[in-house]
């Protein structure tokens, strides 16, 4: 529901004090929507574009949401590549040249890239072995922590790691579900 995808039967669904109990008309509302809420899938290979660089990937994002400058665009496309432990090589690459957990932290990484307010990872960590899933826990907890979003996940590792609300107001319980 939080996404779109279903419609909540009663009651409402806000984000930033927006209503998105409805959903979004048209390409222009979608778009408006997007930066808030950005998914992670537990099959990262599926959600990147085979025949697009890892670093065009990320900057789609920028380009879509955000009006800049070539150069600086770049600048951060780089910025947010080196915060997730990615650098030109994988930038410059096509993600079936990455390892699975590298593939991961390239779609987290496209996350912060909007004005995001929740994140919601689909067992962003399920696939991946022991010591990547501990890093890309950490990452996501790094993005909680500085970015100040709220998370809505179901993860198969302990959520503590990285999915406690940064404050009383990112997320919280309404009613008898849990809602962000």
């Amino acid at each position: 529901m939080l996404v779109g995808l279903e419609r909540p039967d009663g009651g409402t669904i806000r984000i930033g004090g927006r209503d998105r109990s409805a959903p979004a008309r048209g390409r222009a509302e979608r778009l408006a929507r997007a930066p808030e809420i950005q998914m992670v899938f537990q099959a990262p290979y599926l959600s990147l574009d085979p025949r697009v660089t890892v670093g065009r990937c990320v900057e789609e994002v920028l380009r879509l949401h955000f009006p800049m400058e070539t150069t600086a665009r770049q600048e951060h496309v780089a910025e947010l590549l080196k915060q997730f432990g990615l650098g030109e090589r994988e930038a410059a690459a096509l993600p079936g040249k990455l390892s699975g957990g590298q593939r991961q932290r390239v779609a987290i990484a496209r996350a912060p890239a909007a004005e995001l307010r929740v994140l919601v990872p689909d067992e962003a960590v399920a696939a991946l072995d022991v010591s990547i899933r501990a890093q890309v826990l950490e990452l996501l907890g790094t993005i909680r922590r500085e970015v100040g979003i709220g998370f809505l996940t179901r993860l198969t590792t302990p959520a503590h790691t990285c999915c406690s609300a940064p404050s009383p107001d990112a997320a919280s319980v309404i009613g008898p579900h849990r809602d962000a």
